[in-house]
């Protein structure tokens, strides 16, 4: 079951495309709504979705206002407005579809489509990259940044953290900072080895030690704070 949530300052509008999506993409499961900025930014860090349908202009502000609070883009947007002149910029965060109200069921399908079609071919490339990590347990990265290129064991990363647009590897031995965001890293490293816990954190989770109300921590002493929806994973991973 593929996941959506939907972000509409009218209820009945809200409502209206529910009702459409449950006729035209009843395999899609809609986990949670919101009507402004706020609730919708605590909807997409925490809530587990493939899909976001976008509203345009919001209560408090703007779709793109949204986006720019948030670390990292959303990978499957689908906007739903009666805006037009915001097409160009709804691409340029690399939307799957620009969907004009009163939105059309004919429309909204082939919209759907592409978004299902993207999370297929997402989720085959973990599969693909998990088989490879498996085989190859000892799997080496190569990170590059302004002065050398540093040649490390994943077994030697302990966790990774968000800063912006770049990434900063905490390792047994030193820090790296490099400038490719944490979503690429995500998709790089062995999914049994490393875990996103948190918007900004990726971790090892070979080196959890320990786990208590709000943070894992670690062997280097860090502690890492984890959001709501990873605590039932981590406390099943340590047991």
């Amino acid at each position: 079951m593929r996941r959506a949530i939907i972000i509409e300052d009218e209820q009945q509008a809200q409502e209206a495309l529910q009702k459409m999506l449950s006729l035209v993409a009843p395999e899609l499961e809609i986990t949670g709504s919101a009507s402004n900025l706020i609730s919708a930014k605590k909807l997409i860090e925490e809530n587990n979705y493939n899909v976001i349908f976008l509203d345009i202009q919001l209560r408090d502000g703007t779709a793109f206002d949204l986006l720019d609070s948030l670390i990292e883009l959303p990978e499957s947007i689908i906007f739903t407005t009666a805006h037009s002149e915001y097409a160009i910029q709804a691409f340029k965060v690399h939307a799957i579809d620009y969907l004009l109200k009163p939105i059309n069921p004919q429309e909204l399908l082939p919209a759907v489509t592409k978004a299902m079609k993207k999370i297929q071919e997402k989720d085959q490339l973990k599969k693909f990259l998990s088989a490879r990590y498996t085989l190859h347990s000892e799997e080496k990265i190569i990170l590059k940044t302004n002065r050398a290129q540093h040649v490390i064991k994943t077994s030697q990363i302990i966790r990774l953290q968000a800063e912006g647009a770049y990434t900063n590897f905490i390792t047994t031995k030193e820090s790296i900072f490099v400038s490719k965001n944490l979503k690429h890293y995500e998709e790089r490293l062995n999914p049994h080895q490393f875990l996103r816990i948190h918007q900004s954190h990726l971790i090892n989770i070979n080196t959890i030690t320990k786990i208590d109300a709000n943070n894992v921590i670690l062997t280097n002493k860090d502690r890492v704070p984890f959001s709501v929806r990873k605590k039932a994973k981590l406390l099943s991973i340590l047991s």
